[in-house]
């Protein structure tokens, strides 16, 4: 699904980058992350009420981004779902 939703980012609406993050430690995500070819961006720190969460940063460019293989078809991205979006 991640791969999907940059593909459609990247290719049809224009994205010149994606950000996400993951709990250091959730190698799992991070895992799934790399795979579409996410690289590493930084580390957060946040205080959630007594907890403190060490998060991750990674992104990813449409020419870091490994592709799916096979073609990705889109259907229904008319022009006012684009404009709708602030996509021209």
């Amino acid at each position: 699904m991640r791969k999907l939703m940059l593909h459609f980012a990247f290719d049809h609406l224009g994205a010149r980058r994606a950000e996400s993050e993951a709990v250091v430690g959730n190698e799992a995500s991070l895992g799934v992350s790399r795979s579409a070819g996410y690289e590493l961006n930084g580390l957060h720190t946040e205080v959630l009420g007594r907890h403190v969460v060490n998060l991750q940063h990674i992104a990813v460019t449409p020419e870091q981004f490994r592709r799916l293989d096979g073609e990705v078809v889109v259907e229904g991205l008319t022009d006012d779902l684009k404009a709708m979006l602030g996509v021209s």
